[in-house]
Formats: structure tokens, sequence, C-alpha cells
């Protein structure tokens, strides 16, 4: 498949009606495996055979991998044995580098020049990186046998000549089904060449995501729906656990509301207030939840010592172990 800088390079050829072929083979050109070895372009030029190679960063730099390096060894040995073989055979032929992309109209029409002035023996330097190897032996290839297989074609559509391109005013005046190239106006890089196809596949592609879009935009809308039930939900909940809570609280108040309050003296002439007891103070054979509550309260809000509880709950009429306070007011530590 050509890329897009040999499709460029066709479309060039085309508009200067240069006949050319692409991917051409010739008999004792082949590859380091012995296979025929073919020629990115094949062009006439005043009866004469010339070829262009379009040489992308592949035949410069190589990958870490070792394919990637066998891959860049076998790209400079076939580059050297085509520059070889066109040199024997006196067919010029020009090394395009990619990084000249930019410059390939101006590259290619004075490289056609060159070629028609036969006088030409040397190398010519086109760029810093770009050459033209010329070497104008009679050539000992037959035209003949050739050139008739050679047209103003782009890869895939042979026969087509440059001027029948599609141009974007013709797309929009006349619609893209009748064309197959859509050909962008001249730069100095020459002219653009987009296949309709790929176009219209593109287009395609943004129709089809379009809809996914609108399908995913109401998946979305459903979802946030949903989601702003589930808000209402959970508000729902969040109130009548608060309202349990509240019920909860004001129980608890009521089973460790004091009958009285308690005045009690504390060593070093300390005096504070305490509720008095609760009604519950055992359940069965154990303490009750507002008697624990009762005495983790003394510990937490009077910042009552273990002993000054026990002191006090004596004289109260209840005598409870340190163990047992120290469970009540610290549970983690005792366990």
């Amino acid at each position: 498949m050509a890329s897009e800088r040999e499709i460029q390079i066709a479309s060039i050829l085309g508009d200067l009606q240069i006949p050319f072929k692409m991917e051409q083979t010739y008999s004792g050109l082949s590859n380091t495996e012995g296979a025929l070895l073919p020629v990115d372009f094949s062009i006439i030029v005043n009866n004469r055979l010339a070829f262009i190679e379009y040489n992308g960063p592949h035949h410069y730099t190589s990958g870490k991998s070792v394919k990637e390096k066998s891959a860049h060894r076998r790209f400079v040995a076939n580059g050297s044995k085509r520059l070889n073989w066109s040199q024997k055979q006196g067919i010029p032929l020009l090394i395009i580098h990619y990084k000249d992309k930019d410059r390939l109209l101006d590259i290619v029409k004075q490289y056609v020049r060159d070629v028609r002035n036969l006088d030409i023996k040397t190398t010519q330097q086109y760029s810093k990186r770009t050459k033209g190897y010329f070497n104008m032996n009679s050539p000992s290839i037959s035209l003949d046998s050739i050139v008739d297989s050679f047209s103003y074609e782009i890869p895939g559509h042979k026969d087509r000549k440059s001027d029948t391109f599609s141009t974007y005013e013709k797309v929009i005046s006349e619609g893209a089904q009748d064309f197959e190239y859509l050909k962008l106006e001249p730069t100095k890089t020459g002219y653009a060449l987009l296949p309709m196809t790929e176009i219209n596949a593109m287009f395609s592609e943004m129709n089809r995501l379009n809809a996914e879009i609108e399908s995913y935009k109401q998946q979305y809308e459903e979802l946030f729906t949903d989601f702003k039930g589930q808000l209402q939900l959970n508000e729902e909940l969040h109130s009548k656990i608060a309202e349990i809570q509240e019920q909860l609280y004001l129980q608890n108040k009521s089973l460790a509301s004091p009958k009285d309050v308690l005045t009690v003296n504390i060593s070093g002439n300390r005096v504070i207030e305490l509720p008095g007891l609760p009604d519950s103070i055992r359940i069965g054979r154990k303490y009750s939840a507002p008697f624990k509550s009762y005495i983790k309260n003394m510990y937490d809000q009077y910042e009552l010592e273990v002993k000054e509880i026990k002191m006090i709950l004596e004289e109260l009429g209840q005598h409870v172990s340190l163990p047992t306070i120290k469970k009540f007011v610290d549970p983690v530590k005792t366990n």
C-alpha cells in the first residue's frame, strides 16, 4: 500500500505529465534474499528511464528490538543494491529523505529537469539530505518492454489521468460519490490527494460516533434520574435515622434521669454536684446500661479518678469493685 508521501509524488508526476510506474521490478535487481527488488517510481523523461525512491525514517534509524535492527539492516542493504544496480545500468536515481517531505514539489521538478539534461554525469544535491545519482551511460534496458505499462496512474487506480481527480469545489457542487480522490490546491509540497473512499469512511465513522454519543447521553440521563431518586431516598433514610436517634436519646435520658442532685466532697476540698443514681441499677445479676453510663459520665464529664468514683458509689450505697469500674470507663484498655 502506497504511503501518503508516495501518493503525493504520484500526484506531482501526474501534473507534470510524466509517465510513471510504481513498484516496478527489473531482471537483475534483487534483494538480499534473491527476490526481485521493486523501485518506488520508475519514470520516463525524454524516452529515458529514471528512478525515484522515497526513504522513510526506517531507512535511517533502527529500533531497539532484534526484529527492528534486522529490518533496518535489510532496508540499508536493499538501498545499496538499488543504487549500485541503477548506476551500472546508467539510470538516474533520486533518493528523497523523509525530512524533505515539505519540498517534494520543488525537488521532483528539479530532478525531472536534470534528467532531461543529458550532460549531467555527477551527483546532484537537492538539499542537505536528498541527492540525485547520475551516471548517463547508454541504458542497457529496452524501454519498449516496459513503457506501455507506464501511465499517469495513482496507486490502486490505473489509467487515471491527473485532471480527472475531484477538487474541493467539485465535491461541494457535484457530490463526492462521482470521484475517487479529492485533490487539494497545490502548495510548495505539490497536490495533496485524499481518497474519497477514506473520506466517506471517515464521515461514516463520525456518524457512528455521534450516534454512540447520543446513546451514551440517553443512558447518562437515565442514570442521573435514578441517582436523583436515590438521593431522595437517602435523605428520607437519614431523616428516619435522626428521628430514631432522637427517640433513643430521650429514652436513655429518661432511664438515667436522676431523682435529685447530689453534692459530693472530693479530696482536696473539691466539691461537685452529681445527678442522683438512675432508677435501674441491675438487671438480674448484671449492671444496667443506665448505671454503666452513669459511671462513665462521672469519669468523662467530671474527670474523676477510678478510686474517687468507687468512694462516691460506696457513699451512695453501691459497692462496685475497681476492676469493674475500670471496665465501665475504658472497656478498650480492660480488654
